[in-house]
């Protein structure tokens, strides 16, 4: 009887032993079914599944509002913005003549009775153009009506030196010095001054008359 129970208890530690070693040689983790296979548990199955989705759809990225592009500035919407104020337009034409400006200035300072306005207007242009006949004649008529007879010839002269033959100029200039020598009282040399006057007005009139 003894020895009946002492070969039980070999039998069942070697049937224990043999059980332990089968579930150390399995994968940890993991339970066998009745023939040996490993059976995946509940875990292992999730995290399975959840990386078999991440790997076949991943997620999209949040969208995010992209600021809207501005609209390219083309040459034909170019004019349309100059004309909004956006950009400015092109400036064209010639640049600003200061003498043109200066003589312009003393005419209108002349026709408002502004003599000696206009005079120094004048006498500003000279300082820029000195060898100028037209702001030389400008400045004798001023002369002229200020009454300062001498000085008005003695202008009239300088601009026919400088006025190159131009018949025109010269005629007004010596029907200005004829003027002056009157009101001097010099009729002699106003007239000499207008018979200059007279010839080349007839030469002027020549040289522009049209071919017939």
């Amino acid at each position: 009887m003894r020895i009946f129970r002492l070969l039980s208890a070999a039998v069942w530690l070697l049937l224990l032993t043999a059980h332990l070693s089968a579930c150390a040689s399995g994968a940890p983790g993991r339970a066998k079914d009745r023939f040996g296979a490993d059976v995946p548990n509940a875990v292992d199955s999730t995290v399975t599944s959840s990386r078999a989705s991440a790997t076949a759809a991943p997620e999209a990225a949040p969208a995010v509002d992209m600021p809207a592009a501005r609209p390219a500035v083309t040459d034909s919407s170019a004019p349309a913005l100059a004309r909004a104020g956006t950009i400015p337009e092109p400036q064209s034409g010639t640049p600003p003549n200061p003498v043109a400006e200066l003589i312009a200035e003393a005419d209108r300072l002349a026709g408002s009775g502004r003599m000696g306005d206009a005079a120094a207007v004048l006498e500003r242009a000279l300082r820029i153009e000195p060898g100028n006949p037209a702001i030389l004649q400008r400045l004798a008529v001023v002369r002229m009506r200020q009454q300062r007879y001498d000085q008005a010839e003695a202008l009239a002269m300088r601009s026919n030196a400088l006025s190159a033959n131009d018949h025109a100029v010269l005629a007004r200039n010596w029907r200005i010095i004829s003027e002056a020598r009157r009101l001097r009282g010099d009729a002699r040399g106003a007239q000499q001054a207008m018979d200059q006057a007279r010839r080349f007005e007839l030469r002027s009139w020549a040289r522009d008359k049209p071919a017939e």
